[in-house]
Formats: C-alpha cells, sequence, structure tokens
C-alpha cells in the first residue's frame, strides 16, 4: 500500500509506537548490553518516540475525541475561548515535533561518532555529513544510507531557520525513502517535515544504523562500546 501521510493525531501517534517497536526490535536483534553505546541509541530515541505518542495521544483527546473540552482546563488554560485553545494547541503540537527531532537526532548522531572512535579509522569529530559518508564507506553498506541518514539531520537543521532549507552552497537534496520523496529546496520552506514524514525519516535511520551495526567491521568492535560523550561529561573537571 502506497504511504501516505497521517489523516489525525491518533494516526500519527501509531505510526510513532510503531517506531518506537523498530527500536525494541533492532536492539534486541544485535543483542549487546544496555551499557553498550549501540544499544544506546535505540534506547534513547525508543524514549523520545514514547515522548511522541504521549504528546500526539494528548492533542488526539484534545481534538479528536470527547476530551477535547477537558484537557485545556488540565493545562491550566483559564480563558478556554476557541482562540486560546487553538493556540495552545498549536504551541503543543510544535513541542512534540521539535522535541522529538532534537533529542532523536542527537541520539543517532552521537552514536555515529561512538562508532567512529570504535572503528578507529573514521574521525569523529568530522561535520554530520561527512561522518555519515564516512562511515557508509568504512563498513561498506548500500551508499544510499549516507542519504537515509542525512534526511533527518536536514529536516532538523531547517528548524533552525525557521523551517527554510539553505544548501551547502546553495544546493538542492532530494532523496527518498520507500518511493517517498524528502525535497529540500536552497532558500525554500521545507514542505517535508510533517509528523508522518518525520516518523517515516526516523524510522528509515534507526534502520540504517541498526544494518551499519551489523557489518562484520563494527560487530568487531569490543564490548561494551564506551559512550564517549557521556563518559567525557562524567570526567570532566568541575
Amino acid at each position: 500500500m502506497p504511504w501516505t501521510p497521517a489523516s489525525s493525531h491518533k494516526e500519527e501517534s501509531a505510526r510513532f509506537i510503531s517506531l518506537a517497536q523498530l527500536c525494541i526490535d533492532e536492539r534486541k536483534r544485535l543483542g549487546y548490553p544496555d551499557e553498550d553505546a549501540r544499544s544506546i541509541v535505540f534506547n534513547n530515541v525508543f524514549g523520545c518516540a514514547e515522548g511522541a505518542v504521549a504528546m500526539l495521544n494528548l492533542l488526539h483527546q484534545w481534538t479528536d475525541a470527547p476530551g477535547k473540552h477537558i484537557i485545556p482546563q488540565l493545562l491550566g488554560l483559564t480563558a478556554t475561548n476557541q482562540t486560546n485553545v487553538n493556540n495552545v494547541g498549536s504551541s503543543v503540537s510544535g513541542l512534540a515535533k521539535f522535541g522529538f527531532m532534537f533529542l532523536a537526532q542527537a541520539q543517532i548522531e552521537n552514536g555515529l561518532r561512538n562508532l567512529a572512535r570504535g572503528l578507529g579509522t573514521v574521525n569523529p569529530a568530522l561535520g554530520f555529513y561527512n561522518l555519515a559518508t564516512a562511515i557508509v564507506a568504512a563498513t561498506a553498506v548500500p551508499a544510499d544510507r549516507r542519504d537515509v541518514l542525512r534526511i533527518p539531520a536536514e529536516m532538523r537543521n531547517s528548524l533552525h531557520n525557521n523551517g527554510i532549507f539553505h544548501g551547502k552552497h546553495g544546493q538542492d537534496f532530494v532523496a527518498t525513502i520507500g518511493g517517498v520523496a524528502f525535497e529540500f529546496r536552497h532558500d525554500q520552506r521545507v514542505q517535508c517535515a510533517s509528523m508522518s514524514h518525520i516518523a517515516l525519516a526516523y524510522s528509515a535511520a534507526i534502520e540504517a544504523f541498526g544494518e551499519i551495526c551489523r557489518t562484520t567491521s563494527v560487530s568487531n568492535i569490543a564490548q561494551p562500546l564506551m559512550d564517549h560523550f557521556s563518559w567525557d561529561k562524567l570526567t570532566a573537571p568541575a
């Protein structure tokens, strides 16, 4: 069945539930201990997805279910006219989107840097695009996995620019996931960042990260792979 955007917050929630389950499945398939940096990526993105589910379920109860008359009061809205309800609903929706993308993308990027340190052949200090390119090459997964990893990064980056994509050297970036086009046009507003697009993009990125982790070169990294970002924070001078 062709992919279509969700038509309600309830459907969006179901897609993030699927993403959460994918994280569980990938982690179990790899079988690394929870303290391993590879497992941490799946565990933390699972938590991000669960948070998005909670926010989307709240929005569903607000807009699509009988609870829409109760939720504003629970959120402390004293003036529950339609304008206030719509404004706060829009804010909650934005927080669900932005919060998920910032937190989940940080997990994937940190995970790739930990893989780079573990491999020993990739500079972990590279910028994200070059880092993803180098890890895809070093692990010999299909080259298009670089673009799969790049899509959610460009979504997140566009949020820093009020939804506008600024391509490097003025270039557009277009890639597909499962036949769905993600088009990032230079100096234009990104049109592929709905919650449905986000769930699809991050599901594909998690699958790509899992595929990289299953390669021989990454499987041969000693367990547990240290989460160096966390270690650096813990051991930094006070």
